[in-house]
């Protein structure tokens, strides 16, 4: 409508010149980002392997009792094994085009394909083979890979494919005398809350094996469901065979869900503006349960007994949030309540284990914890030199995942971490 007054006011104004015309008289080029595609045809091709890669983009990751699945960003998932923790070996890597999140149910690895969902068998770890896809059930999301900042975005179209990379290219706007007056066009804000945040929780598996992410993840596994956050969404899988996995529920939950956690009978859902408990009393349809709300700031969470532990940051792109870490006693979980905030220096993910609690801080490293009285944590020790965002904690083995690779620490119930081994990135 704007583009419509804009015109109508220039034709009046030059009508005794030249008469009214169907678009502007100015022709404007200029650079915008222009999608570049592949078809779905190309996308759905099976899953290949290679022997092993290098670790380029660490994304997400899980683990089971030996083995560590990482996801490098829109590329593939790296698995290793981890039984001998200061000597990681990768098994293999598996070509996935779009992955971000990770999961694991037994013998089957979960992993998203831009806006598909792959079931993949892992009973040979060293040789995966593609056993379903599920098409078309995660949002398009063209910003998976990003476009370059200042520069207009052309609107991608679905029906070529899914958008892997973008191209700086001059554009031809003969519909408007200004850059970008054409809705043809989006800017970066007009995105912005679009794209998955993607690293699940230490939940999942049973008593006897274990199996779990970090606490950044937008994939939990818990009994025979794969649970997954959109930026508004929940929605439920069943993989109780998973041969056949079929999507039984979605549902809206808010605005900026970034992770998922599943602790017992319940999701905990992270969003930018507090945190969404659900029950799996029916496990196919998830069931709203309770609430805390907070400023706005980005919040992975975990928990342990009834202790949900909440980071706040800010920064890109929560902007207006606070650093810190809220205690929260979820018992009554239609109630939350606040036990306590501690302030931190820029908290990413976190995980506990007993009473020992890590939180990542990013380029300021790892704070750990006696987390025994949640109301009086006592700091046990400073992991300095580390550039981490993410954590699992499981039987005195750490791993912390950052912009430079993946670090192995052992680590007691007293809090002692010791470094064992390093997966690093290219370069």
């Amino acid at each position: 409508m704007k583009y419509i007054r804009f015109s109508a006011a220039l034709c009046m104004s030059l009508l005794i010149f030249s008469g009214c015309r169907d678009k502007c008289s100015v022709e404007t080029i200029y650079d915008a980002n222009v999608p570049v595609y592949l078809s779905y045809e190309e996308l759905r091709k099976p899953v290949s392997l290679s022997a092993s890669q290098v670790l380029e983009v660490p994304s997400k990751f899980w683990r089971t009792d030996n083995l560590l699945f990482v996801s490098d960003l829109n590329k593939g998932v790296h698995i290793y094994n981890i039984s001998n923790p200061s000597a990681p070996q990768e098994l293999v890597f598996v070509n996935i085009p779009g992955v971000v999140d990770v999961a694991v149910k037994g013998n089957y690895l979960l992993a998203d394909s831009y806006t598909d969902l792959l079931v993949i068998d892992i009973s040979n770890p060293a040789s995966p083979q593609e056993i379903k896809r599920l098409n078309d059930v995660f949002p398009y999301n063209p910003f998976k890979a990003e476009a370059k900042a200042g520069y207009p975005v052309v609107e991608p179209d679905p029906a070529k494919g899914v958008v892997v990379s973008w191209n700086i290219e001059k554009i031809k706007d003969e519909n408007a005398c200004t850059p970008g007056a054409n809705t043809m066009f989006y800017t970066m804000e007009d995105m912005a809350g679009g794209g998955g945040f993607s690293l699940t929780s230490n939940g999942g598996g049973g008593p006897a094996v274990f199996s779990g992410g970090g606490s950044l993840a937008a994939f939990a596994v818990r009994g025979d469901f794969l649970y997954s956050v959109s930026p508004s969404s929940l929605s439920a899988y069943s993989i109780a065979d998973p041969v056949n996995p079929s999507k039984t529920s979605e549902q809206q939950v808010g605005m900026n869900i970034e992770t998922i956690v599943a602790y017992e009978r319940f999701l905990f859902i992270g969003s930018q503006n507090g945190v969404f408990i659900y029950s799996l009393q029916n496990a196919a349809t998830p069931v709203f349960a309770g609430q805390f709300t907070h400023a706005t700031a980005c919040d992975p969470v975990v928990v342990s007994e009834d202790i949900a532990y909440v980071t706040l940051r800010n920064g890109t792109p929560c902007l207006n949030g606070n650093n810190q870490l809220d205690v929260l006693n979820v018992n009554q979980v239609q109630n939350p309540v606040l036990i306590r905030t501690y302030p931190m220096t820029n908290p990413h993910g976190l995980g506990i284990d007993g009473q020992v609690l890590a939180i990542c801080e990013a380029t300021h490293g790892v704070k750990v914890f006696n987390a025994a009285n949640p109301a009086d944590l006592q700091s046990l020790q400073e992991l300095n030199g580390l550039n981490v965002k993410d954590v699992i904690m499981y039987n005195g083995l750490a791993m912390f995942i950052g912009d430079n690779g993946i670090y192995l620490y052992t680590y007691n119930q007293s809090g002692n971490f010791a470094p064992a081994g390093v997966i690093a990135i290219a370069g």
